[in-house]
């Protein structure tokens, strides 16, 4: 391998912990021969003004010489899943709705697409996804044989709250998205549009993922989770759409924001689990700014 490829990287497993709970210390490596030691960061600034770089060596874990590195393939965002998705039963003429909320803070980046949810199985074709790519979104339909792709042309502002409504109803999609009215600032205005599939979604037995997918790009599966997210979902709900209105699942990411899980408030108990300790105790879409006060908005 060339020396311009040699890669080596230590890190801590799990990355966040309590005082007095374990961790493992894991090293990627390119090479197989390497050496380590763990330090204490005391600081580690690098710069012409700044004071000197100090550490201290962590001697309960003794410096050494190792000959058997190899490369750990990093899983760096962080994401919710909901492993009892599976269980849900769909039905094409029963149709489902999603709604939720969501703020992008990065339209573009080099992973080619964000993915905000997704049950999306790109092996078996079955489920959906809805990804953030080139500043539009775009909806991931498996139909059993294909991954329909259904793609708005409504460019996404950063940092601004949209409220996105999905609808499948045996081949019949609708999408609508809106942007948010934020204090005086006038929202551009929002789409709504209708498509066909050319078959039903098939919504197989996955699990549902939030912030990411498990699939590298559009048509190529990742064996795990990958097309991480960057922003805010908020009040997610998903419902069986023909009368009467059948809730499976529906998010309040308020409650318990000090566990690593996420309640569905709709009494299904599909609760998720939060990895890699994504941001919680956040402004919701619901605030406007008018009221500073966070115990009163």
């Amino acid at each position: 391998m060339a020396s311009n490829d040699t890669q080596i990287i230590g890190y801590a497993q799990p990355w966040i912990v309590s005082p007095g709970q374990s961790v493992d210390i894991k090293i990627s490596s390119t090479e197989k021969e390497y050496r380590h030691r763990l330090v204490r960061l005391l600081q580690g600034y690098r710069g012409p003004h700044g004071p000197p770089v100090a550490m201290e060596e962590i001697t309960e874990v003794p410096a050494g010489h190792r000959d058997d590195g190899c490369f750990q393939s990093a899983c760096p965002g962080s994401y919710a899943v909901v492993p009892s998705w599976a269980s849900v039963e769909y039905k094409d003429e029963e149709g489902i709705n999603i709604e939720f909320y969501a703020q992008p803070y990065l339209l573009e980046n080099d992973s080619g697409c964000q993915t905000l949810l997704s049950c999306l199985d790109t092996d078996s074709r079955t489920g959906f996804a809805v990804i953030l790519k080139d500043s539009t979104f775009r909806i991931l339909i498996g139909t059993g044989h294909n991954v329909e792709v259904i793609q708005s042309h409504l460019l996404v502002n950063r940092w601004r709250w949209l409220q996105i409504s999905l609808s499948i109803i045996n081949k019949m999609v609708t999408v609508s998205i809106h942007q948010l009215i934020r204090l005086s600032e006038q929202a551009p205005k929002g789409q709504v549009m209708t498509k066909y599939l050319s078959a039903p979604m098939v919504l197989g037995s996955n699990e549902l993922l939030f912030g990411a997918g498990m699939f590298d790009t559009v048509g190529q599966k990742s064996s795990e989770p990958s097309c991480f997210y960057n922003g805010r979902l908020d009040s997610l709900c998903f419902a069986m759409s023909q009368s009467p209105r059948r809730v499976v699942a529906k998010y309040d990411f308020s409650k318990n924001i000090s566990s690593d899980t996420i309640e569905d408030v709709s009494g299904n108990a599909r609760n998720g689990i939060l990895i890699n300790a994504p941001t919680r105790a956040v402004k919701g879409y619901n605030w406007d700014g008018s009221q500073p006060d966070w115990t009163k908005a």
